[in-house]
């Protein structure tokens, strides 16, 4: 049976009413759906038993009462798992058209301008160029700083996710009480905009999730906004309060979830990652940094060492006018991040630098010789002289995407103001 097109559910179990009938003790009656979302094939868990999945190339995965996005090809089983020749093994394979993504997509793709509007071009070029380096570069081990400077200070003229949930004028909550893996709801309930950072992480809900790309949603609005799991092993409630953590996905996972997003724009009109490979950067952080967790969740990774990031934070300091940094771990320069007011920075400073410091950890031992200045200088060069393409915004302004095989990320404009900009070397 081909899913997608006119067919966007595929339903398997015991009932009659399922479009795969299977006849095993184990299977409910209603034991699993593969749904067609957003360019992406889900399938979720709704049994007493489980269900086995296993991926080409991957290890074999249990799930239950939760979902996952499906890759390549691989084999299903409802209730337990595959012996020999299961007859009750169901197998699968993701064969998905460019074409009919586009296709699926064309009622609600947001507007692409063929190349970004000259005011979008100059502004982001004007902004990177009106910014000084500052002559004090910071140092922490393998890690460095360049900060960026300002002219003055700006007012934001927004509320940050943090600000708006410490005043209680801003929910998240999943889509529906079913939830759905890609995606949450955000209702800004004061009258000013709030802003929410790429890579923010949020928890309760059903999972974790860290949110896909910077969005500006204006006051009294509600709004579905696209975001990555980033806890693999729960689907369910949590008791624990919906809200951010206070960390950032750590930047290199950021950088190719990054472009994940950008493919997704330019292929299907939505703003998703790869939730796999999303699953699987952090599995290998996990091993790396030798963490465990029983739900696979990001945030118990930065818990477990906590320590070792707060040596790195308590080095690094957020300057005067400071509105931006470009960032270096042992010898090569890794990315830049770059706010349109220094408070919003300084509010995001730590966050960022524990972001980098989780990279910086796995080179701690490698000797190098660290990036000059003008490194960094050639780097925002780069940034400027790389293609973009803009669509128009989930919430206020305009998404700007980098589209440059060596660089990846994207820019949020609104108000006339570069209001975030985060780039990444992928050379």
């Amino acid at each position: 049976m081909v899913l997608g097109g006119s067919i966007q559910k595929f339903r398997m179990g015991r009932s009659p009413c399922n479009e795969l009938i299977v006849n095993q003790k184990l299977a409910s009656r209603k034991h699993a759906v593969i749904e067609f979302q957003h360019g992406q094939f889900i399938l979720t868990d709704y049994s007493r038993n489980g269900t086995y999945l296993t991926m080409e190339n991957e290890a074999r995965t249990f799930i239950q009462s939760w979902s996952v996005t499906l890759s390549q090809q691989g084999i299903i089983n409802l209730g337990r798992k595959a012996v020999g020749q299961d007859p009750g093994i169901i197998r699968y394979q993701v064969v998905l058209a460019l074409a009919e993504i586009q296709r699926q997509a064309e009622g609600n793709r947001p507007e692409l301008y063929s190349t970004v509007p000259e005011n979008a071009m100059d502004l982001i070029d004007r902004t990177l160029t009106q910014l000084t380096f500052s002559p004090t570069v910071q140092r922490f081990r393998n890690l460095m700083v360049f900060p960026l400077l300002a002219e003055e200070s700006v007012q934001p003229g927004y509320l940050t996710l943090d600000q708006a949930l410490r005043q209680k004028v801003a929910r998240i909550s999943e889509v529906s009480e079913r939830g759905t893996v890609p995606e949450l709801q955000f209702e800004n309930l004061s009258d000013a905009p709030v802003l929410l950072v790429d890579g923010e992480e949020v928890v309760g809900m059903k999972q974790n999730r860290i949110i896909n790309l910077s969005i500006l949603i204006s006051g009294r609005q509600t709004r579905e906004i696209p975001v990555s799991c980033v806890e693999q092993g729960r689907w369910s409630h949590s008791p624990r309060r919906n809200g951010a953590t206070g960390h950032q996905h750590y930047a290199r996972a950021r950088a190719r979830k990054a472009e994940q997003v950008s493919n997704s724009l330019t292929g299907s009109g939505t703003r998703y990652s790869n939730q796999g490979e999303i699953w699987r950067d952090i599995d290998e952080k996990f091993t790396t940094l030798q963490g465990h967790s029983r739900t696979g969740a990001m945030t118990d990774l930065y818990e477990q060492v906590a320590d070792r990031l707060e040596s790195y934070d308590s080095a690094f300091y957020p300057q005067p006018f400071q509105v931006g940094a470009v960032f270096a771990i042992a010898d090569r320069i890794v990315g830049v991040e770059c706010f349109d007011s220094d408070q919003t920075f300084a509010g995001f400073f730590s966050k960022l630098i524990e972001s980098y410091a989780m990279d910086a950890l796995e080179q701690e031992s490698v000797e190098s010789v660290a990036p000059q200045p003008e490194a960094a200088q050639q780097f925002l060069q780069r940034i400027r002289n790389a293609p973009r393409q803009s669509y128009l915004a989930l919430g206020e302004g305009e998404d700007v995407r980098f589209m440059e095989d060596t660089v990846s990320g994207g820019a949020l404009i609104a108000d006339g103001r570069v209001v975030h900009l985060a780039a990444f070397d992928c050379a």
